[in-house]
């Protein structure tokens, strides 16, 4: 990948057995491939051992200089703040919709600023999650560490930008991403409007819809 894609990018590595779960690796054996990939420029390593074996990410810490991201042992604003506290890795990744919404994601990236670490926010989900993250990152002033903002929509729906997304609930994006950035939703409230050809699409069966006026 080193080869392919010339010195200039960075590359990280997620260690986790499937993208945002925990990892199988243990701590030496974590901690061996990270020294080797070490000499090609590694940018950081996630999610290094099991979500639980907070000790096993202050070993490799401790025996590393690469950056190490903590994912699904950050879940929550209390497992961030145990990480922080127990001084266990130098970045972690933010899932709205995981860490609890709006009001719990200012605590959980507070925190992170306050311990001067690094944080990306991420969003694993539909056109209206990416609306509300996209709204979240542009209020945010952070450090250009990490620069993966709302990325993680493209494990849905592939591509490298948002208006190629066509068979979202959302009529169009809102917080596009072009040519790697990330633009401000516009309109009121989150700026959404829903394609209601795919809301039918994708209702639940045998389940009457609720209308709330």
């Amino acid at each position: 990948m080193r080869k392919a894609v010339g010195p200039d990018i960075n590359i990280a590595i997620d260690m986790a057995s499937i993208p945002g779960t925990q990892s199988h690796w243990n701590a030496h054996d974590a901690l061996r491939l990270i020294e080797v990939l070490k000499d090609e420029g590694l940018h950081y390593a996630e999610q290094p051992v099991t979500t639980s074996d907070i000790d096993g990410f202050k070993s490799i810490k401790n025996k590393t200089t690469i950056p190490l991201a903590a994912d699904a042992s950050a879940d929550s604003v209390g497992e961030t703040y145990n990480v922080i506290k127990e001084k266990a890795a130098d970045i972690f990744h933010g899932l709205m919709g995981r860490i609890g919404g709006i009001r719990k994601t200012q605590i959980f990236t507070n925190l992170i600023d306050s311990a001067n670490l690094d944080y990306a926010l991420c969003t694993l989900s539909n056109g209206i999650e990416h609306a509300a993250g996209a709204h979240f990152a542009v209020s945010r002033a952070k450090r250009e560490r990490i620069l993966d903002e709302l990325g993680l929509i493209f494990y849905l729906y592939g591509g490298t930008d948002t208006k190629s997304i066509t068979n979202d609930v959302a009529g169009e994006i809102s917080g596009h991403i072009e040519n790697g950035y990330l633009y401000p939703p516009k309109g009121p409230g989150f700026g959404i409007e829903l394609n209601e050809e795919m809301v039918k699409k994708y209702l639940a069966t045998n389940i009457n819809p609720i209308v709330v006026k």
